[in-house]
């Protein structure tokens, strides 16, 4: 039953294609190389698994899984069997989407901590022990902005595991978006001082955030001055068109569902500046 109310939330949600976006919205603007790699390799899933793609990313995919950077595959990954499958191919796309962005994005990330060189991948028991914790933050930051974390890292039981897959709403997603704005600001991270959990957890939020604000910014700037040849408002939170762009006789924004996390932010701001 959980999987059936799983794949059918996820047939509802991606039958679009809508996952590359909310899923991705991160990693358009940290990454945008990585997300036209993943949307490619997520699309090639709908016709046929890419098999190329994990047998040439075996060793980077598998200790990825282990240091908790990657999500391990549901059987519907592989699944593509008659016409039956044809529903399930929205929940691969969906799936090779996230995957196939979290591996590059670790490949990318990994080499500051330790470099393919010296400890190649999948090859974890020639780390040393600060590596093997810096790798494990760095994979919590990783998970998380894709939208994804992990059951079991969190502990949390079999029943509830059911129980949200009933649920209306995305209940990992939105888990996975908190924990990333917890972890920017945790402990002050560095490309240098990347030694143990809590700091690469922290640099690599910190950076996914940051760049993701910024881009967005240009976005709505260019959009906004574009469209009504004015700035957009950046100062008031309160107002409907904050950090929106007017589309008809409505707004619209480029953060998706991390909109209202930003602006409740700002808000919080705001209201400490203003008393």
């Amino acid at each position: 039953a959980r999987q059936s109310a799983q794949l059918a939330r996820s047939i509802i949600t991606n039958f679009d294609l809508a996952g590359q976006f909310i899923n991705g919205q991160f990693l358009i603007f940290h990454k945008p190389l990585i997300w036209f790699k993943a949307v490619t390799i997520s699309l090639e899933a709908f016709m046929h698994t890419p098999y190329r793609y994990v047998s040439k990313n075996f060793d980077e995919m598998d200790e990825g899984m282990l240091t908790g950077a990657i999500s391990r595959p549901t059987e519907y990954m592989f699944e593509r069997t008659g016409l039956a499958s044809i529903p399930t191919r929205f929940n691969r796309v969906f799936e090779w989407m996230v995957i196939a962005g979290q591996t590059e994005m670790y490949k990318a990330a990994r080499v500051k901590i330790a470099s393919p060189d010296n400890v190649p991948f999948g090859k974890v028991e020639k780390l040393q022990q600060e590596q093997m914790d810096a790798l494990i933050g760095l994979g919590s930051a990783v998970r998380k902005t894709l939208g994804t974390d992990s059951y079991a890292i969190l502990g949390i039981r079999a029943d509830q595991q059911t129980l949200e897959a009933f649920a209306l709403f995305a209940p990992r997603f939105f888990r996975a978006n908190i924990g990333l704005m917890v972890e920017a600001f945790g402990r002050r991270g560095g490309v240098a001082k990347l030694t143990d959990v809590e700091q690469a957890a922290a640099y690599t939020a910190q950076n996914v955030l940051a760049k993701s604000i910024a881009g967005g910014v240009v976005l709505t700037t260019a959009l906004h001055y574009g469209i009504t040849g004015r700035m957009p408002n950046v100062t008031d939170p309160y107002a409907p068109d904050w950090m929106q762009v007017p589309v008809g006789s409505q707004y619209m924004n480029v953060y998706g569902p991390f909109y209202g996390y930003l602006r409740t932010l700002a808000r919080v701001a705001y209201d400490t500046q203003n008393g």
